[in-house]
């Protein structure tokens, strides 16, 4: 921290703020730069799996693999692409997490599963209701 010994109260407040709009301009960029990794990743992999819905074909796929590699700075964006529309994150999902929320009776049914992992998300806040 830089010292303001000698240059009151109102030295401190700028520089408090300055610090302040730092950090919430480089988190903002480190956002946007996850965002724009997450979409080119999550790109190509559909053009990768495209005519594929097997769990191995997933598995590897190296852009799909590099997402679970983002860990939980992936999960807002999966979430939000769950809720655009159902697709095969489930595996992901898991290996980000360590947990299956999927109830039994849902389990094979994408729209059911889908819903179980926004669940979830809320409860977690890593979306919002």
């Amino acid at each position: 921290m830089v010292s303001t010994a000698g240059f009151g109260r109102g030295a401190e407040i700028v520089i408090e703020q300055s610090y302040t709009a730092f950090n919430a301009f480089t988190s903002a960029i480190t956002t946007e730069a996850l965002k724009q990794r997450f979409n080119r990743l999550r790109d190509a992999w559909r053009e990768e799996s495209f005519f594929s819905s097997k769990h191995g074909a997933m598995l590897s796929s190296s852009a799909y693999l590099s997402i679970i590699a983002m860990g939980k700075d992936a999960l807002p964006f999966i979430f939000n692409e769950m809720r655009q529309q159902p697709e095969h994150w489930f595996i992901a999902l898991n290996a980000i997490t360590g947990i299956n929320p999927v109830k039994k009776e849902n389990r094979g049914d994408i729209n059911a599963m889908t819903q179980d992992w926004l669940n979830w998300a809320v409860q977690h806040r890593y979306v919002a209701a």
